[in-house]
């Protein structure tokens, strides 16, 4: 899916996006936590996306319903397509279902990004 430049500065307009590499100054006693990538997501990032640009949790969309959504990869795919990947295991937690719920809402409220569900299984990787 391509985006035009209008419907780019559109995005940004409705997307945060996160300034990991700022660290704040003025009060040094507050420590940033950083975010860490789980096995499952080290692993996909390795066979999927190396040497492509992306960031882990690059981005965070707010949705209508006042609730954010943060993909697990932000991924620059070439060709002006910008993806955003979910990465799960196969052992499915009560956050399972509300990642679901809140990547397929995500998927409808900003159609201009490519949305990409990728689920490690015993027979290997499940990708939607």
């Amino acid at each position: 899916m391509h985006i035009t430049p209008k419907e780019f500065e559109e995005l940004q307009k409705r997307v945060r996006m996160k300034l990991t590499s700022v660290q704040p100054t003025a009060i040094p006693e507050i420590k940033i936590p950083k975010e860490k990538m789980s096995k499952t997501e080290k692993e996909y990032e390795r066979i999927y996306l190396s040497g492509i640009p992306h960031k882990f949790e690059g981005i965070t969309l707010k949705m209508e319903n006042g609730h954010r959504y943060t993909p697990d990869f932000y991924v620059c795919a070439g060709n002006n397509v910008l993806e955003l990947h979910e990465v799960k295991g196969s052992y499915q937690l009560h956050s399972h279902g509300r990642a679901r719920l809140a990547f397929d809402q995500a998927r409808v409220e900003y159609p201009a990004f490519k949305f990409v569900w990728a689920t490690k299984t015993k027979e290997g990787w499940v990708i939607k």
